[in-house]
């Protein structure tokens, strides 16, 4: 996380006066959006990583660091990000900057938590059509998020990290159910975010997303040979854990929407959502190739 802030911050200050998206900004805006956007190159995708151990079947001390830190990093990584939008929906707002993001983030752990007694419930009272169960609970923490001024994406994260851990036999049908649910979810949530990137409007940020790409690949790799040499961890892990932080898809496109829809008064709330959505295809490009050949080098893939 260190490392793609550092690259990407530093990157951005340097060469802010050449964005328009950043150079037309007051300078504390400015420096609003070069820490909203390297919080965002943090992102990556912990589905991708398990698709792709899934798929290959791989096995291993690689396969395991590679999907904990993923999923560590970018549980941290909703927090941060929350509380940055919750501190910019303070300041438009008139009030406490500090109280707007202790809310934001207490308030959806504890809906989220409460969301975990409600599904659990609903796991042990429901024999049939779990699935609808799923899908009106989505909504449920969609419109909390919108009444009580929460972060739906961390609320649901919550509930699902408590259910997995608390209650994890009783609930592994919910989880079943929910992965009947994605590949609708996924096409439909992708391609609203595609809806919303126009050819014109992607000629013109795409210099600037492969610019972040490249300062995250850069803060990627030096974050992780420096993590690594902290933790003592060595040979095929510390050579290609690099590979699985380089795929970004839905945590990175839902972190991007709700940045959308908290900024949507300010003018260049759209050119940000065009830089950050072509940032994520730029990596949905590469990562999972990236991800494979890492596997497939550290010898852990079996199928």
């Amino acid at each position: 996380m260190l490392g793609v802030l550092l690259w990407v911050g530093t990157g951005l200050a340097a060469v802010g006066g050449f964005v328009p998206l950043l150079s037309e900004r007051s300078p504390a805006h400015r420096v609003y959006l070069t820490l909203l956007l390297a919080a965002m190159a943090v992102a990556n995708s912990p589905a991708v990583v398990t698709a792709m151990l899934r798929e290959t079947g791989a096995r291993g001390p690689f396969s395991r660091t590679a999907l904990a830190v993923t999923v560590v990093k970018d549980l941290s990584l909703v927090v941060l990000v929350s509380g940055l939008l919750a501190a910019w929906g303070g300041s438009r707002a008139g009030g406490s900057a500090a109280w707007n993001v202790a809310w934001h983030l207490s308030g959806s752990l504890l809906v989220g938590a409460g969301f975990a007694v409600v599904l659990g419930l609903a796991t042990l009272k429901t024999r049939i059509r779990l699935d609808l169960v799923v899908l009106v609970s989505g909504f449920a923490i969609a419109l909390a998020g919108r009444l009580l001024s929460i972060a739906p994406l961390l609320a649901g994260i919550t509930a699902g990290f408590a259910l997995a851990n608390l209650a994890p036999r009783r609930t592994e049908r919910l989880f079943r159910s929910i992965d009947n649910l994605l590949p609708a979810t996924y096409a439909l949530f992708f391609a609203v975010a595609g809806a919303r990137i126009g050819l014109s409007g992607l000629s013109q940020v795409l210099p600037v997303a492969a610019g972040i790409a490249a300062l995250r690949l850069a803060g990627i790799w030096t974050g992780l040979r420096a993590g690594c040499a902290w933790a003592g961890v060595h040979g095929h892990t510390r050579t290609w854990l690099w590979t699985s932080m380089v795929p970004q898809a839905g945590v990175s496109i839902a972190l991007a929407s709700e940045a959308r829809a908290v900024l949507g008064g300010e003018p260049w709330a759209d050119a940000l959502l065009a830089v950050l959505l072509t940032v994520v295809a730029l990596h949905e490009l590469v990562g999972p190739p990236l991800l494979r050949l890492g596997l497939l080098r550290s010898g852990e893939v079996r199928r």
